[in-house]
């Protein structure tokens, strides 16, 4: 009647004001339960919540479980939770390079992107994580690739085909038609200039720029007459052939023509009047 523990032969031996048969936490405080789940603090699991609630019965309350619906809650240590693992059953952390792919699947691992963004079957970065494909952003550019006469460097040799340049300026590169990538003159559509040059890459030069009589004037530069090298637009007039040497559309212009039965201008005696002289003579002899 006068024992406060009349089951327990030593009462309360922690002195916590519970006898030894009814308590808790033996060692400890019972009274002490400062997030109230009857669980004193001393051999509370988990004091910041209920110790009792553990829905994967793993034995760690749901409050402090890192994972409280896996048991075990990482079964491959990559950091992620079985039930959230976005690449279960990867040893590392499951995605390395962040790119979306899962380690274990990732043929380009090691890239910070897609791997293969232009999806062109080449990764963007070798194992070394030295760049690979040249230009990820563009399927038509992978080392090896066919080049296409587009401007760009499509097998990442480092270098642009010369025929895929536009080296002129013209907007048209030699792969692309233009017959001469050194000057912005010449290309397919350009206009004729009368420069004896085939400008619109067509294979023909026009015939009006030629220069037959290699007088250095062509037809398209008022040559009028292409067949003769004393006619052209800078030939002084030339008394006596019957051509219009100067191209100014004149005949013998600004010669002096020859006066009736006297001399000619040079002060000689002109042939025509000579012979019918001597005929003259030999007529009136004949006769006698």
């Amino acid at each position: 009647a006068c024992d406060p523990c009349p089951l327990d032969a030593t009462g309360d031996s922690d002195g916590d004001g519970t006898c030894d048969g009814a308590d808790l936490c033996p060692g400890e405080d019972d009274a002490l339960d400062a997030d109230g789940d009857t669980v004193p603090d001393g051999c509370d699991l988990c004091p910041d919540g209920d110790d009792r609630q553990d829905l994967d019965g793993d034995g760690r309350a749901n409050a402090c479980d890192p994972c409280p619906l896996d048991s075990p809650d990482d079964a491959d240590g990559d950091g992620y939770c079985d039930s959230e693992a976005p690449c279960e059953g990867d040893t590392t952390s499951g995605d390395t390079d962040h790119d979306g792919r899962c380690d274990d699947l990732d043929l380009c691992l090691g890239d910070d992107a897609s791997g293969d963004e232009d999806q062109d079957g080449s990764c963007a970065l070798d194992l070394m994580g030295q760049i690979y494909d040249c230009d990820d952003g563009e399927a038509t550019v992978y080392p090896g690739a066919p080049e296409r006469c587009d401007g760009l460097d499509n097998a990442c040799t480092g270098v642009v085909p010369v025929e895929d340049r536009d080296m002129d300026g013209d907007g048209l590169s030699i792969c692309q038609g233009d017959c001469d990538d050194s000057t912005d003159a010449r290309f397919p559509g350009a206009e004729e200039r009368c420069d004896g040059v085939d400008n619109d890459c067509d294979g023909q030069i026009p015939a009006d720029e030629a220069d037959l009589d290699q007088d250095g004037f062509r037809i398209c530069e008022e040559d009028c007459d292409d067949g003769r090298a004393t006619a052209s637009p800078e030939q002084d007039e030339i008394c006596g052939d019957d051509i219009d040497n100067n191209c100014d559309g004149l005949t013998d212009e600004g010669c002096e023509e020859p006066e009736k039965g006297g001399c000619n201008s040079a002060g000689l005696l002109g042939g025509g009047w000579l012979l019918l002289l001597t005929g003259g003579l030999i007529r009136r002899r004949a006769r006698r």
